[in-house]
């Protein structure tokens, strides 16, 4: 999961894929705005095949959010270095 989520989220925030790290948020993050959510969620449902509700979008404040939602839902991290 991790290298996957890591490129996905530094091509849609335009950043380098070194700045994805655990606490990556959408607090600290200007582009994070809520438009680039929902475009993160969409990305991320496709990316990984799965269906997020709205109480995980809503959760989904920061990579670390992510990644436990992620792992939660059976993603592992098997496509990646994780995290």
């Amino acid at each position: 999961m991790g290298q996957r989520l890591e490129e996905l989220m530094a091509g849609l925030f335009n950043v380098e894929r070194s700045a994805i790290t655990d606490s990556f948020s959408m607090k600290d993050t200007a582009a994070w705005d809520s438009l680039k959510h929902m475009e993160l969620i969409l990305s991320v449902e496709q990316t990984f095949d799965i269906d997020l509700t709205f109480e995980e979008i809503v959760a989904m404040q920061s990579v670390h959010d992510i990644r436990r939602i992620l792992r939660g839902k059976g993603v592992n991290g098997e496509y990646g270095s994780g995290g």
